[in-house]
């Protein structure tokens, strides 16, 4: 987890070893300073009477570095300073050491700070979660500071691994450019199944990124069909709609063969009555849709050996292919 960046602290220290107590100071540093970043630290001497130096560093194990080194002439003195930061080692402690000597004051004090190691946010994607065997394969790596803004990152080992484990590919001190590397892969007759990228940071931390490789299968389809539940004898015609769209939304390009019937109630071979049917075929709209009225005239409603009831069949035929759902 990224380190929250963290404001100014302030430490007030109070004279301790002055002649004069009415001298005081305030020094405002970071509690936390990240490794290689320009940081700021503030000064401030209140009720001076004489000539002081101030002197101000920051101390990391061997590593001291001159944060100020002022001379005042006895005025009330303000000051700010931008100080690099030296790289971060295994123990974070540093100290932040303030010192003021003149002829009656003499004030120090040493607090300690936080160095945190420059740790950036590494996202890896791929073009798609899914492939084909025998399609390429693009990887986009982006690295980003604390502050989510691109930066520039070495990444020693990047590994891709098959289902079955097995190295398959492997980049080696690949750098950014604007916070982004760019990488491909080229599949042939590799397994089917999820594949796995391996990013190796400068900081050893390992980021990972997984996609499937699947064979090739027809897009499935459904069909809707939307007709009244209740027709009146008087009703000289109805409509009936029907849609058919594939599973991920769009619309299916092909035809539509319907048939309304109406079934005959009296079975046997002394007497066996065809049903009566209507029959359509025609072509989906660009909305994968279409609606067709069906006249009651060749229905006959009133004849009595027939069901009291009709039934709608639809048929979809996908263009190219001639696949029903």
């Amino acid at each position: 987890m990224m380190w929250m960046r963290i404001l100014l602290g302030v430490f007030l220290f109070h004279l301790s070893l002055s002649h004069s107590p009415k001298v005081q100071y305030v020094l405002l540093v970071p509690s936390v300073l990240q490794e290689g970043s320009l940081d700021k630290a503030c000064a401030q001497l209140f009720n001076l009477t004489e000539s002081v130096v101030l002197t101000v560093s920051l101390n990391y194990g061997e590593v001291q570095t001159k944060v100020f080194k002022e001379y005042d002439t006895g005025k009330n003195f303000f000051k700010c300073i931008n100080f690099q930061v030296p790289q971060a080692q295994l123990d974070p402690l540093a100290f932040i050491t303030f010192s003021t000597k003149g002829a009656t004051v003499n004030l120090e004090e040493r607090r300690s700070v936080a160095i945190r190691a420059r740790e950036n946010v590494v996202f890896v994607q791929t073009d798609k979660p899914i492939y084909k065997p025998g399609q390429k394969v693009m990887i986009r790596i982006v690295s980003l500071d604390d502050e989510f803004k691109p930066v520039d990152e070495m990444y020693p080992l990047i590994t891709l691994k098959d289902p079955q484990g097995n190295h398959i590919q492997q980049w080696v001190n690949e750098t950014s450019a604007g916070g982004i590397l760019s990488l491909s892969f080229q599949l042939f007759s590799e397994s089917i199944g999820w594949y796995r990228i391996i990013v190796k940071t400068a900081s050893e931390k390992e980021k990972y990124h997984s996609f499937s490789v699947e064979e090739y299968v027809l897009p499935k389809f459904q069909m809707t069909v939307d007709a009244p539940r209740y027709i009146l004898v008087t009703d000289s015609e109805f409509k009936v709609t029907v849609c058919a769209s594939y599973t991920y939304g769009k619309p299916v390009e092909g035809k539509v063969h319907l048939s309304a019937c109406r079934k005959s109630t009296i079975y046997g071979s002394c007497r066996n009555l065809n049903s009566l049917c209507k029959n359509f075929t025609t072509q989906l709209g660009k909305d994968g849709c279409v609606s067709q009225l069906i006249t009651m005239d060749t229905l006959e409603l009133n004849w009595e050996g027939y069901q009291n009831s009709l039934e709608v069949h639809a048929l979809v035929t996908e263009e190219g292919t001639g696949n029903t759902p």
